[in-house]
């Protein structure tokens, strides 16, 4: 099959780099939207246990939903530190594809962790059909596969890695 030239994307002959290119871009697209489902959980999480009581308490007062909390907040400012600096390096136009890898990897994996704390912190509301909550819980997984599994994510950071070592960076 032939194309018009037009229709080329990149240079001839150098359409893996733009494959790769395009991968590197789409996994931090995907990992901000799981860094945005999120700050969606981690809210509904919050607003939830400062108005649940448990007997006379609000729930947010047990060391349990505070961990829960804690740990949500972490994953949020971890995913938001990864996806920044991928984008930051592609948009200097450096290499980015171990980051974008470890963008993607923790992001999606961190949202179902939370997703799995949110409907804990929320009981059986977490469960509820057509909550927030719920719609998340069930969507989290298929981050973890898109644009690459996280096994596969893991494979393409550790031959970075491998490429890398010894060489004053990771």
């Amino acid at each position: 099959m032939e194309l018009d030239e037009d229709s080329l994307i990149g240079i001839e002959g150098n359409g893996l780099k733009v494959f790769f290119d395009v991968m590197d871009r789409s996994r931090l697209v995907l990992s901000a939207g799981a860094l945005g489902m999120m700050r969606r959980l981690y809210e509904e999480s919050m607003r939830f246990s400062t108005e649940r009581k448990s007997g006379n308490r609000q729930i947010y007062d047990y060391q349990y939903i505070q961990d829960h909390l804690v740990s949500m907040a972490m994953d949020i400012e971890i995913s938001s530190l990864l996806i920044y600096n991928a984008a930051l390096l592609l948009k200097n136009g450096k290499q980015s594809s171990m980051e974008s890898a470890m963008a993607k990897l923790y992001s999606s994996e961190a949202l179902k962790r939370n997703a799995i704390r949110a409907a804990e912190i929320m009981g059986g509301y977490g469960y509820i059909s057509g909550t927030p909550v719920d719609m998340i819980y069930r969507d989290a997984h298929a981050t973890s596969l898109g644009l690459g599994s996280s096994e596969a994510m893991k494979i393409t950071i550790f031959n970075y890695l491998k490429k890398f070592s010894g060489k004053g960076s990771i």
